[in-house]
């Protein structure tokens, strides 16, 4: 099940591999589903119902990252070589810390994402086309036609930020960024409501305080200094966004990076005193270069191996809001190792 036929386009985060699945009958395959997740509470009828006559599939439910680790800990034991993950970018957090952290597996399987959440930014980008139990019935298909299968590497941060836990995930995100997912579950988050509806909905709130709608209510920039790369000066401002991630594609779209160094992750920076800032966004929402993004116009954005935060504020990790006690140790993102996800075509 080793992936073969490498073509590298030099660089981190778009290194496409291609996948032969071979006899099914001998490839163990496990399901990881949350329950809890936005797009499975209604259940996981459809899931089970699919899942009822393949006895190569094993299928369990985690609420939790100690059920996640529980769980992994039975796939690992079962020698799985494919982990679907039916859950929202918590849950894929969650996964992704337990495979780094527990190191259930002895060769960590691929990884195949499902559209199950309220957001789902990570499975946006690298999940299987189409949602739930359609998105794992073409996938099971493709397999049982022993069709080759796409499958892409990328980077995966590491996050720290009191020099003792280590969480990995795919977005990290800063500033205004935890205040609007705060919004979002305060404001706008309703029953039923999926997808990029919702934070298309807040980036438009957020756009209307830069225009001075409540701006000192919605906005409220932090200071904070910045390491890149492991410089020997920091940058030191009130930023508006500051977020990094391996993630080519947010949610809208987005892609906001214009860095060009050869690293693997992503940094973008945008502080309180920024200009063009609504023109710059309808620009990444176009997917064209931002024109007037260099540091005296207030943005910077670099590819880099590493990332230094000295601040006390909240953050995000993949959705999931983190609250350091204070900048005594900085908010350290790296590299923390690279894995596989499966691709189907739409």
């Amino acid at each position: 099940m080793a992936p073969t036929s490498l073509s590298d386009t030099k660089t981190y985060n778009q290194q496409h591999l291609q996948w032969n699945p071979g006899n099914l009958e001998e490839s163990a395959i496990g399901v990881l589903s949350n329950p809890l997740s936005g797009g499975n509470k209604r259940g996981l009828n459809s899931i089970k119902k699919l899942l009822a006559d393949r006895p190569e599939v094993l299928h369990y439910e985690a609420r939790n990252p100690a059920e996640v680790d529980n769980v992994l800990l039975t796939f690992g034991k079962a020698g799985i070589k494919l982990l679907v993950i039916n859950g929202g970018d918590g849950t894929i957090q969650a996964v992704l810390t337990s495979i780094f952290n527990r190191k259930p597996f002895g060769n960590i399987p691929l990884l195949a994402i499902l559209k199950a959440g309220t957001t789902s930014m990570t499975a946006g980008d690298i999940g299987l086309p189409g949602r739930g139990s359609k998105a794992l019935s073409q996938l099971l298909y493709q397999m049982d036609k022993n069709q080759t299968i796409q499958v892409v590497q990328r980077p995966i941060m590491e996050v720290k930020h009191d020099n003792v836990i280590s969480r990995y995930g795919m977005f990290f995100g800063a500033a205004v960024i935890p205040q609007g997912i705060e919004f979002f579950h305060q404001r706008v988050n309703r029953p039923g409501l999926r997808g990029e509806l919702g934070p298309g909905l807040v980036m438009v709130r957020f756009l209307l305080a830069i225009l001075g709608f409540q701006r000192q209510k919605i906005l409220r920039p932090i200071p904070m200094a910045i390491q890149v790369n492991q410089q020997h000066d920091t940058t030191k401002n009130d930023y508006l966004i500051v977020l990094a991630s391996s993630l080519e594609r947010l949610f809208l779209g987005l892609h906001p990076y214009w860095g060009e160094e050869d690293a693997p992750l992503h940094f973008t920076s945008v502080t309180s005193k920024a200009r063009h800032l609504l023109r710059t966004m309808f620009q990444l929402t176009r997917g064209r270069r931002p024109r007037y993004t260099t540091p005296e116009h207030g943005y910077q954005s670099h590819n880099a191996k590493q990332i230094k935060i000295f601040c006390a504020s909240p953050y995000t990790l993949d959705g999931q809001i983190y609250h350091p006690a204070d900048d005594k140790f900085p908010i350290i993102i790296r590299h923390g190792g690279t894995l596989s996800f499966v691709q189907l075509q739409t």
